[in-house]
């Protein structure tokens, strides 16, 4: 499934789910896609674990989905846009600092992300795109 999003000032970048397949993290099985992002030329990946609900109806990647799993990264995006260091990130999210471990490989996610998204869009076009998905 593919989904073209046009902005304001008529460009576009295009969204993919890939690689469906099932998942068994968090003790539920639900589908997992790589999401492609293209824009200008480049591309980036995220990982997507779609929900069991959906699952469970037989239902895969649509464009209620897509948005889904922008919606997603876009979060991310902002859990490290608005909490710069691991004490903040901690402090917002109420990690347990006993696992610095896994504390440490999301905050650094959310970060990557942050990084990633900012090679394609400018602040006022991921609010765009954010306001486009909801």
């Amino acid at each position: 499934m593919t989904k073209t999003y046009v902005m304001q000032d008529g460009s576009t970048f295009k969204v993919t789910a890939k690689n469906k397949r099932k998942s068994h993290k968090w003790g539920q099985e639900h589908y997992a896609y790589t999401i492609v992002l293209v824009r200008n030329g480049m591309r980036l990946t995220f990982p997507f674990h779609d929900s069991a609900y959906n699952m469970a109806r037989g239902k895969g990647a649509d464009e209620q989905m897509l948005n889904q799993a922008m919606d997603a990264i876009l979060l991310d995006y902002d859990a490290y846009d608005y909490n710069r260091t691991i004490d903040e990130f901690i402090e917002e999210f109420g990690y347990d600092r006993e696992d610095m471990a896994k504390v440490s490989k999301i905050y650094n996610e959310c970060m990557e992300t942050y990084f990633n998204l900012n090679k394609l869009f400018t602040t006022e076009e991921m609010n765009e795109i954010n306001e486009m998905i909801h």
